[in-house]
């Protein structure tokens, strides 16, 4: 089932992308790519699903935080900045911001690090092209190639190159002439630079935090429904 709290909007992205991931799930499962119940023992699969709930419950408590913050931020900022600079602890107006942009961009790298990890957890990756500790983009490029029916829209909804960028600390911010704040990043240094609104960004956020918990889901009720026998 899809969180409670999401808006109209929210909630038709998560049917789609319910869909998209059963989907993409079938396709797989047809080209002899998911592992069965046997398999899972076998590969002591069992024992790394135990340690992702582990890792399950500490990320869903900072995804709380994040949605707290990012509430805090967008209908409290005044009220929230003017506390903060009060402190006399070193936050400034300027630097206020950071403290929600920052973690939201964590977010970002912890969700498709789960995202990636439940795939390869599922995934036979003893021969090509599925291999484990596969990069995101390995693991993608993969995907999109052995489920060329589903694979390509899956993969399009994760920005990989920004969530490198978010990785490997190769980004920046600067403030636009209306005072707004755009967020520009690079692949690789010396390369093209890509630049967007904070605002569109964190979009792109919000929208991968649903993409990983509503794969996460589908996972939970096909195992429990026999799936992977």
């Amino acid at each position: 089932m899809p969180p409670s709290d999401l808006s109209a909007q929210e909630q038709t992205y998560w049917s789609e992308l319910e869909d998209l991931t059963e989907n993409l799930l079938d396709e797989l499962k047809k080209g002899g790519w998911l592992k069965n119940e046997t398999e899972f023992a076998a590969h002591n699969t069992h024992k790394a699903s135990g340690q992702m709930l582990e890792i399950s419950a500490r990320f869903n408590g900072h995804m709380a935080t994040a949605k707290a913050l990012n509430e805090a931020f967008q209908s409290k900022n005044s009220q929230l900045t003017s506390c903060l600079v009060g402190l006399g602890v070193g936050f400034t107006k300027d630097n206020v911001g950071n403290a929600w942009a920052y973690d939201m961009f964590s977010v970002f790298i912890e969700t498709t690090e789960m995202l990636r990890n439940h795939l390869l957890l599922i995934l036979r990756t003893n021969k090509n092209p599925f291999k484990p500790r596969m990069t995101l983009g390995q693991l993608f490029t993969a995907i999109k190639t052995q489920c060329p029916q589903y694979g390509p829209k899956f993969v399009t909804e994760v920005n990989v190159g920004l969530r490198n960028a978010f990785s490997h600390d190769l980004y920046w911010m600067r403030k636009r002439s209306d005072e707004s704040i755009e967020l520009c990043y690079v692949e690789e240094l010396g390369g093209s630079d890509f630049v967007a609104p904070l605002a569109d960004i964190m979009t792109v956020i919000a929208k991968q935090e649903l993409l990983t918990t509503c794969v996460v889901e589908v996972l939970g009720k096909k195992a429990q429904s026999g799936y992977f026998k």
